[in-house]
């Protein structure tokens, strides 16, 4: 009866010190005290942010009854230990102030911890809110970014699920009902897939299933590059993908001109190439990519084709923009632009002109800047009227043809009047 009468004492005396604390004034926020006890070993709260408060009173400390022991580890000679498990998840800190650990028995102990509601993200005002559980099946395959533990009535819940390596997520489900990710809701870079329940009004158990990723195996993409070099100039097929796998380096390696275009008027220039898998690098996941290239050249008694004037540049567009046709009757020409200096005044053109009932037909409009003359020299092949060069003579079949434009500047005659000021005397 004494000891019940002494613990019923502490009690009343750790109610009047919560009361005490719940007095003190915060603005605007509601205040909790909690107290633990237990029958043997101490209680521990959250690590303060603020810092521990003594609430120590003479009258206590003079009680031998009831006392408040300092906050060093020990009580009475006896070292404390915390009842901590160390596997716990560590949640994070809640703000508030821990109080120093007191004495309600012989064998049982309490301590205090106050914080505030909106420390707790709890909205006092609100009239209802509804609990939010997560479940990850299997254990430890994922993590739940943006944890919320509750949510308000009519409110909405996101949240966002991140598999572990190795894993990829099933399903994830809302009481029952499969979610969707949200639109623009997968982040690659971060490996996370957004989720959301609108209009809350019951409590929520959220149950992300999670799937092992199967053993995948490797592939391979070789990027490979078709440069085809003719009389006009280059003409290439870029970043050409070619899937392959494990089966194509049976013999240790693979013959890239296996991938070589088959037309009509062009052909590989070169041997064969050879590529092993150890050309590969990692890319994406089980991906490997490797680059290539294969060169052609017009074939003998072909000539390259472009319809309309090509200016000599490295690459003048794709292969499909070239016509390789037998060159028994055509003839080229190469128009070239320059001035009286030597300079080039424009990029040179290159034409490919076919007979016309045997006749080789050749006009072409040359650029006229103002302020030049525009003048070809002696040429057999060629004349000029005005700014249109033409053909002339009896062109052969297969031969080249070259005229040279020159721009000599105009003379310009200058009128000087020199006025004089008479003085007067």
């Amino acid at each position: 009866e004494a000891e019940t009468e002494a613990e019923t004492e502490a009690e009343t005396e750790a109610e009047t010190e919560a009361e005490i604390i719940e007095d003190e004034p915060e603005a605007e926020e509601s205040e909790t005290a909690m107290v633990e006890e237990e029958e043997s070993g101490s209680a521990e709260a959250e690590e303060p942010t603020e810092e521990v408060e003594s609430t120590e009173k003479t009258e206590a400390a003079a009680d031998d009854d009831y006392f408040i022991e300092e906050d060093k580890g020990y009580y009475d000679g006896i070292e404390l230990i915390d009842d901590v498990t160390p596997e716990a998840e560590n949640r994070g800190s809640i703000k508030g102030t821990a109080y120093n650990q007191i004495e309600l028995g012989e064998e049982a102990y309490a301590r205090a911890f106050k914080t505030t509601l909106n420390a707790l993200h709890i909205d006092a005002d609100a009239e209802e809110h509804y609990s939010v559980s997560y479940t990850i099946d299997p254990l430890g395959s994922a993590d739940i970014v943006d944890k919320k533990s509750f949510v308000m009535e009519g409110g909405s819940l996101g949240f966002g699920v991140k598999p572990q390596p190795g894993y990829e997520i099933g399903e994830v489900v809302a009481n029952g009902v499969d979610l969707e990710t949200v639109e623009d809701g997968i982040s690659e870079a971060s490996g996370v897939s957004y989720y959301s329940v609108e209009d809350v009004t019951e409590d929520i158990d959220i149950i992300v299933t999670v799937n092992a990723v199967e053993e995948q195996e490797a592939k391979y993409v070789l990027i490979l590059n078709h440069i085809l070099d003719t009389n006009l100039g280059k003409f290439a097929d870029w970043n050409v993908e070619v899937p392959l796998t494990e089966a194509d380096f049976e013999n240790g390696s693979y013959d890239i001109l296996e991938n070589a275009y088959d037309r009509p008027g062009m052909e590989v220039a070169g041997e064969a190439k050879q590529i092993s898998r150890e050309d590969f690098v990692s890319g994406d996941g089980n991906i490997y990519t490797a680059h290539g290239e294969i060169a052609y050249k017009v074939s003998e008694g072909w000539r390259a084709v472009m319809h309309g004037p090509s200016y000599r540049s490295v690459y003048l567009g794709t292969i499909d923009d070239v016509t390789l046709e037998p060159s028994e009757d055509a003839v080229s020409v190469e128009v070239s632009y320059v001035y009286e200096s030597g300079l080039t005044a424009y990029p040179s053109e290159y034409f490919e002109v076919n007979t016309t009932d045997n006749v080789y037909i050749f006009r072409h409009d040359v650029p006229a800047p103002e302020g030049y003359v525009i003048e070809i020299g002696e040429n057999d092949d060629f004349s000029l009227n005005n700014s249109t060069i033409e053909n002339k003579g009896t062109w052969q079949a297969g031969n080249e043809y070259h005229v040279a434009v020159e721009y000599v500047p105009q003379e310009i005659t200058y009128t000087v009047n020199h006025r004089f000021e008479q003085r007067l005397r």
